[in-house]
């Protein structure tokens, strides 16, 4: 039963993100997969209130394909085989030193986001790349509380107001044991502020170009 599937205590200090469960009937060969992506924890003995999500299953699944589309191509979003895809990095928006994010012109494409979704396939926005610029920015929003916590909340209105399903980060590259973990405190302010804001965000995925 769902009831045997996880058996540890969850602690107010638990966050989780997803559940997948596989339900056989007795003396039937097939597996029903129930998946369920958004729980929350509402007590220290939690009644857990799940919030189904449609989805398709190529999204979800083990195998994942993921493309960058650059903006400044001349390939466009009409051309993009998404029935191959999983995942697509659109390529790049830029930080700046103030925490802002700077579009770069031609950047704006709708109908990507309309085209992939209607096929299930999640479009990151890419951040970064290789561009000193960006590198030096980054540098300097990971390095201070009050930036980096800008920066997620800019990030998170660009990702919502565009509707993408994430971020993906291209810092070209940390150079020193500082930049890696400021690194990492960038990332978790920015999931932080995509757990903390309204639906759908706490769904949107952070991925990293390594």
């Amino acid at each position: 039963g769902l009831g045997d599937v996880y058996k540890r205590q969850v602690t107010s200090k638990d966050r989780i993100h997803a559940l997948r469960f596989v339900l056989q009937e007795p003396g039937r060969a097939k597996a029903k997969e129930v998946y369920i992506d958004t729980l929350k924890l509402l007590s220290l003995t939690p009644t857990v209130t799940p919030t189904p999500t449609p989805m398709p299953v190529k999204a979800i699944c083990g195998k994942r394909v993921l493309a960058y589309y650059p903006y400044w191509t001349r390939y466009r979003s009409g051309n993009i085989p998404f029935k191959k895809l999983t995942h697509l990095c659109h390529a790049f928006i830029w930080p700046k030193n103030d925490g802002t994010i700077e579009v770069p012109p031609g950047m704006t494409e709708p109908e990507l986001q309309e085209a992939a979704h209607a096929e299930g396939v999640r479009v990151l926005i890419s951040v970064g790349g290789y561009n000193d610029t960006a590198t030096a920015n980054f540098r300097i929003i990971s390095a201070s509380a009050s930036l980096r916590k800008k920066f997620a909340e800019n990030l998170e209105k660009y990702v919502r107001d565009n509707k993408y399903d994430g971020v993906d980060f291209d810092w070209e590259f940390p150079q020193s044991e500082a930049d890696t973990k400021n690194q990492n405190l960038l990332f978790k302010a920015v999931r932080d502020k995509f757990d903390d804001s309204p639906h759908p965000a706490p769904s949107w995925i952070i991925t990293m170009a390594v």
